[in-house]
């Protein structure tokens, strides 16, 4: 499988952010999917153990959730993640989530 045929869902997250580093298999984690984006799969991170720590994980898509087909380069994510770390020096820690990037592995299993 291909990182670009890899999607990101509750049921596999947690192995997900276990092979990159970003969990420990001790975490106690809840994920959920919060839902009404168009473009991006968004999964809510909770860890159990620590209520102040809390993820937003989100992975876009190629084909649109929309009636029509709708393609977009799923690349679009990382100019995201490059603009939020852009102003949030300048908007302050309160107003911009911090980014943590982590590049899909090109094997996922």
């Amino acid at each position: 499988m291909t990182s670009s045929d890899f999607h990101l869902t509750p049921e596999n997250l947690r192995s997900y952010l276990l092979s990159v580093g970003l969990s420990d298999a001790k975490d106690r984690i809840a994920i959920g999917e919060l839902r009404g984006g168009v473009s991006n799969v968004v999964l809510l991170v909770e860890w159990v153990d620590d209520p102040t720590r809390r993820w937003i994980v989100k992975q876009s898509i190629g084909q649109l959730r929309v009636r029509d087909g709708w393609l977009s380069d799923r690349e679009r994510i990382f100019r995201e993640a490059e603009s939020l770390t852009m102003v949030r020096p300048l908007l302050g820690d309160g107003s911009v989530p911090q980014v943590c990037t982590s590049i899909v592995p090109t094997i996922y299993t």
